[in-house]
């Protein structure tokens, strides 16, 4: 029976050259006891499967596979003698072997694990091999899909538990503290879709900085991609124009999401008041304007008077004057002065507001300021919104000593100023809107004037229907667009104030998108997705999305047990949660969750400086063997004497004749007259110390009787 190779204690066998002319390098090999058949003699790098050897690959260099041995080394196979052998470490296997620290499967930088697989890239995590790394929050560094890192997972702060900047704050430099976002300072940052440098409403960005509709002539309006305000025409619009997250960078929905469009309902409109000083103010700086508080034609106050305005918004989407309207009727002065009445000047002092609005049963939202007085009480309040503001504002208010007196409530009011609400609906035919106020009041549909009520009077109404053979026609509209409102009205004369406004509604639309959970497509943040049991399961993953197996996906698209949790479970050696260590240390876990290995663990390890591994029999002392840092122990080349050699300068290269010198194999060379008869070296006889005396010659030839 032949011997058990692997149990079999290895000596040092010689190796020496069989002919005088042979110079091939000598190298000592591992070779078998004594009785051991092994056919010819194993000589390590001659590219020939010899003896006990595990590889050989015709060479004797340690690192490449076969060791200057011939012992096969860890992550290697060597499947043809003679031939390099190949490792069996493939970064983007999706397996962590040899010296790799991560596996997801590729070789591209910048997702996590680097394109060699050689390390984990700053601010990454990867958690188990074969999938995808993860972003991580709070660490101070921004990666992946985050939007911010502020070096902490504390909400309110600015940047979110999971990463993502909070409403009203900016993050713009990772591991850095984020900061509240200012609207109006000419900076769009943070969830400002927007930032003109002002906080005026109606010229493309709100008094919050988000995008409006952009309206221009009588063309309808429309909103670029990625200002956060989805229009009809757009897909979606999630505020960005980056792909990758739902909506694409041209605002068009992408596979593996669900995206909704969430609305928010226009309960408050912004509106903008100039507030004037009364003609009749007795003082001159601010000036008092003309138009307000005139005196009223006789005998009989003109009422409505239509035409002070053009039938269209002027390019700046203001009212134009009507030069030909009868000034003396509509209580007015002259194109400059009217200017004044919807544009910022010496005349005004601004104040921005909003107007909040009810949700009425047709499905309208109502602003009711009309004024009722019953009882001694307003029933329903009047319309006095600068009452202590603008000029009027307390304790010295140029306007206070001229504040008018309301015949209902007897009380001091500020009167005498300008209003100015934009809107915007998406026109569906059928829209029913109605306006009631006094003093003027003028609303333009589309850029055209579609409710004219001006002059000085007593609360007037005006309303519109939007049937689609007569008023979408006149105002050219087209279904599903968008389409701007803007009421402007004047209260030019004390004694009441009202203002009721009847609305369509309109829902200002932003794209949310979230993974879709349970396609088989990892997006977004998702740890992982193996489908929900209706899709094929990717490769990747041993089933179905599944909340309790070890390396399966949770419903959720996060992780259940995996190499990274902390927890030993599964096929894992161990899991110390960061399982970096990839080699000496006994106590610690190397990533894939197996233990590192180490010298004296029987896995010859050339990549960690391994010269030989023979486990337990490691020692210091044995001869031919392995020492406990797994290099060479005593040994024939180690230039000591020591086993059963019969000499070792270290060399050993000595050859026949040599005296002096070690021959291969820590044998001394032979020689005539060592009493071994050497045909190989042309010896006929060799007596020995007798050589010369008896039949054989000093130069062991045979002498014939």
């Amino acid at each position: 029976m032949e011997p058990d190779k692997k149990d079999a204690s290895p000596v040092i066998s010689d190796t020496r050259p069989t002919s005088a002319n042979d110079t091939a390098p000598v190298v000592f090999v591992l070779d078998a006891p004594s009785g051991t058949d092994l056919g010819k003699p194993a000589v390590c790098g001659n590219g020939s499967l010899d003896g006990i050897e595990e590889c050989d690959d015709g060479n004797t260099k340690s690192g490449d596979g076969c060791t200057a041995e011939c012992r096969l080394e860890t992550d290697w196979k060597c499947p043809t003698p003679g031939q390099a052998c190949v490792s069996t470490v493939v970064c983007g296997d999706g397996l962590i072997t040899g010296n790799e620290v991560c596996d997801d499967r590729n070789t591209t930088d910048g997702d996590g694990c680097s394109a060699d697989c050689s390390k984990v890239e700053d601010g990454w995590t990867c958690p188990a091999p074969g999938v995808r790394c993860l972003p991580k929050c709070g660490d101070g560094l921004l990666a992946g899909w985050e939007q911010c890192d502020d070096g902490n997972t504390d909400a309110g702060d600015g940047c979110s538990v999971g990463c993502t900047v909070e409403t009203g704050f900016a993050c713009p430099k990772a591991g850095e503290p984020c900061h509240k976002t200012v609207c109006g300072d000419n900076t769009q940052e943070g969830a400002e879709s927007c930032d003109d440098g002002n906080t005026l409403p109606g010229d493309g960005c709100t008094t919050d900085c988000r995008a409006e509709p952009k309206c221009t002539g009588s063309d309808g309006c429309t909103s670029p991609c990625g200002d956060g305000l989805k229009l009809p025409e757009e897909e979606c619009d999630d505020g960005n124009q980056k792909s990758g997250d739902g909506c694409s960078s041209d605002c068009k929905l992408e596979p593996g999401w669900d995206c909704q469009n969430v609305a928010e309902v226009t309960t408050k409109i912004p509106v903008y008041y100039r507030d004037m000083i009364p003609r009749t103010a007795t003082i001159t700086d601010p000036p008092p304007h003309p138009n307000f508080e005139v005196a009223q034609p006789s005998p009989t106050p003109p009422g409505v008077v239509k035409g002070i305005v053009k039938d269209t918004l002027g390019a700046d989407r203001k009212p134009q004057y009507n030069p030909d309207v009868d000034i003396t009727q509509s209580m007015t002065t002259n194109a400059d002065d009217f200017q004044s009445w919807y544009h910022d000047s010496t005349h005004s002092k601004v104040v921005i507001d909003t107007l909040t609005f009810a949700a009425q049963a047709d499905g309208t939202y109502l602003y009711d300021n009309s004024g009722v007085y019953r009882n001694g009480a307003w029933t329903t309040p009047a319309f006095f919104p600068l009452d202590d503001r603008g000029w009027a504002t307390p304790p010295d208010g140029p306007e206070i000593p001229f504040l008018g007196t309301c015949d209902l409530d007897r009380a001091k009011h500020n009167f005498s100023f300008t209003s100015e609400v934009r809107y915007w609906f998406e026109y569906q035919g059928g829209e029913a809107l109605s306006f009631t106020g006094d003093d003027d009041v003028f609303v333009f549909l589309n850029g055209k004037l579609a409710v004219d009520l001006g002059g000085v009077h007593v609360a007037a109404n005006g309303s519109i229907t939007l049937d689609p053979a007569t008023t979408a026609g006149q105002f050219n509209l087209t279904v599903g667009k968008i389409y701007e409102i803007v009421v402007f009205q004047a209260e030019r004369r004390q004694s009441r104030s009202s203002y009721k406004l009847t609305i369509g509604k309109f829902n200002r639309t932003r794209t949310v998108c979230t993974p879709r959970c349970g396609d088989g497509v990892v997006n977004g943040a998702e740890s992982c997705d193996c489908g929900d049991g209706t899709v094929p399961v990717p490769t990747t993953c041993s089933g179905a999305n599944d909340d309790t197996s070890y390396g399966g996906c949770t419903t959720k698209c996060t992780w259940g047990g995996y190499c990274g949790d902390g927890i030993v479970n599964g096929p894992e050696e161990c899991d110390d949660g960061v399982n970096t260590t990839k080699y000496g240390a006994t106590t610690a876990c190397a990533p894939g969750c197996h233990k590192p290995h180490y010298c004296g663990d029987n896995h010859l390890d050339s990549l960690f400086g391994e010269i030989c591994d023979d486990g337990a029999a490691n020692s210091d002392t044995a001869y031919g063997g392995c020492t406990t840092k797994c290099e060479i122990g005593p040994h024939c080349g180690d230039g000591i004497v020591n086993g059963s050699e019969e000499c070792d300068d270290g060399v050993n290269t000595a050859k026949y004749g040599d005296t002096t010198g070690c021959g291969p194999g820590c044998h001394k060379p032979h020689y005539c007259g060592d009493k071994y008869v050497d045909t190989l070296f042309g010896e006929q006889c060799d007596n020995g110390a007798d050589n010369g005396h008896s039949l054989c010659t000093e130069i062991c030839k045979s002498i014939v009787p």
